[in-house]
């Protein structure tokens, strides 16, 4: 029998908190075979907005476990027009 593969790990190459108009790449430690939450899959996906990704890896037909959740959160820049003046507002960046 073909032994069940480890759940994946990932890892971010930045912080998994930012502002709107940022990303962050997350990556599976399995270069092939990786199933993410969102349906991609590559080992890397680019992340623009926020939600909570897992991924699972298929290796000789056998499903792994999901990996830990990442949640990345995108903080949203507000924009209020006064007066023909524009203010930017950001929140949390």
């Amino acid at each position: 029998t073909t032994p069940i593969p480890d759940a994946p790990v990932v890892s971010a190459n930045g912080a998994l908190t930012f502002c709107e108009g940022n990303s962050v790449t997350l990556s599976s430690n399995y270069a092939t075979g990786n199933i993410w939450s969102n349906g991609a899959t590559t080992q890397t996906i680019t992340v623009t907005e926020a939600d909570t990704f897992t991924v699972s890896v298929v290796v000789n037909g056998c499903p792994s476990p999901s990996s830990l959740p990442v949640e990345v959160i995108v903080n949203v820049l507000l924009i209020l027009a006064i007066s023909f003046v524009e203010i930017l507002v950001q929140v949390n960046c």
